[in-house]
């Protein structure tokens, strides 16, 4: 029952913007793709590495919770513990890691409920201690693990289908100081296949 969920760390953060919502995407322009050769495509995908430092060293850990320091406040959330969850605990947040470019935690909000699983990827902005929330398009999970460009310009994510054939990718801008992430474009087909 997700009614149980402790969320209490939403009102700590000073704000929480969902982002990659079909209405949003539906209105941006559309990623096109060109055919490239393989020392191109292995020399992007070098330049395009996940730069996540998913080491736990910058969080507090307990048997049942975790820690992240913002700029403004300490934010705690419930770990996957089988304890709680065998309680009917429905919701706990996975810590992923630190964008240390972007000064940005990363987690996946997850709960279960009837036997399904959910999850929604979160990024937290240590500076202004705001949470961005990538919204799941294919799928009731949480996307893939974003990765930063060159320069920590945008960010890229995707998501497979995993019950028909399809695949959804969003470009998210960074922008500004204080950061400000923004859908910029997107694709989305349905003659991809999760193998």
């Amino acid at each position: 029952n997700p009614q149980k969920c402790n969320r209490a760390w939403r009102k700590a953060i000073s704000k929480q913007i969902d982002l990659g919502f079909f209405a949003s995407y539906e209105k941006l322009p559309k990623i096109t793709f060109a055919e490239i050769s393989k020392a191109e495509f292995d020399r992007y995908k070098s330049a395009y590495s996940p730069k996540l430092d998913s080491q736990p060293s910058r969080i507090t850990l307990t048997e049942t919770t975790f820690t992240i320091d913002t700029n403004r406040t300490k934010l705690t959330f419930y770990r996957e513990n089988q304890n709680l969850l065998d309680r009917h605990h429905a919701c706990w947040m996975v810590y992923k890691g630190y964008y240390p470019e972007l000064k940005t935690h990363a987690l996946v909000d997850a709960s279960e409920a009837e036997g399904l699983n959910f999850g929604t990827y979160m990024l937290v902005d240590t500076d202004t201690n705001t949470a961005y929330s990538l919204a799941s398009m294919e799928a009731d999970g949480a996307v893939e693990t974003p990765l930063v460009s060159p320069g920590n310009g945008y960010l890229a994510y995707y998501q497979n289908s995993p019950y028909k054939p399809g695949t959804f990718i969003g470009l998210i801008r960074i922008t500004g100081d204080p950061k400000r992430f923004r859908e910029y474009a997107s694709f989305s087909s349905r003659e991809y296949k999760d193998s």
